[in-house]
């Protein structure tokens, strides 16, 4: 609320919000993958602070089939590897090795933070990948967009299927 003092209307979401429990946000760099890195970020900080184990095994096994997945199709990546190390050490109810410096927290606000990291590219692909997997899983589903399939909401945006909007719009990089 103080950083934008000028803006009553911000101000008002702010309060509502703090009303509601949050004590804080995070800034997410805006360049065009500022929502699949936000969701990323969001997923590892939960997975990393979870006490849920058996939701969290499912979390993790659902996002390195994904890496390996990706793997397989681009080839050994940096950023693969040290997320794939990231999950399979929280997996294995470790935090992190020491040579990652830091506590989680710490190194995964330094990874997301640094415009050329490949950890950070690798988590946008995985969220972009994960994402057009659903859309397509679920193109047909009337029961989870309030009643309509998201092949008819494409539509009606003008692209020819759920996979062309996905091929264009959500597995793009920017």
């Amino acid at each position: 609320a103080e950083e934008f003092r000028f803006n009553e209307d911000f101000k008002e979401k702010v309060r509502i919000l703090e009303k509601q429990g949050y004590a804080g946000w995070r800034r997410i760099r805006g360049d065009g993958n500022c929502f699949y890195r936000s969701v990323g970020f969001a997923l590892l900080d939960v997975l990393f602070s979870s006490a849920n184990m058996e939701r969290r095994a499912e979390i993790i096994a659902v996002l390195l089939n994904q890496v390996t997945e990706l793997q397989a199709v681009e080839g050994e990546h940096e950023g693969y590897d040290q997320l794939r190390s990231w999950l399979e050490q929280r997996r294995d109810g470790r935090l992190l090795a020491p040579h990652f410096g830091g506590t989680f927290q710490d190194v995964l606000r330094k990874v997301f933070l640094d415009p050329g990291s490949s950890f950070d590219l690798a988590v946008v692909k995985v969220m972009r990948h994960l994402s057009a997997s659903f859309l397509k899983k679920y193109a047909d589903d009337d029961t989870i967009c309030g009643g309509l399939p998201f092949e008819i909401i494409v539509a009606a945006e003008g692209w020819n299927s759920v996979s062309d909007f996905c091929s264009r719009i959500v597995l793009p990089m920017e």
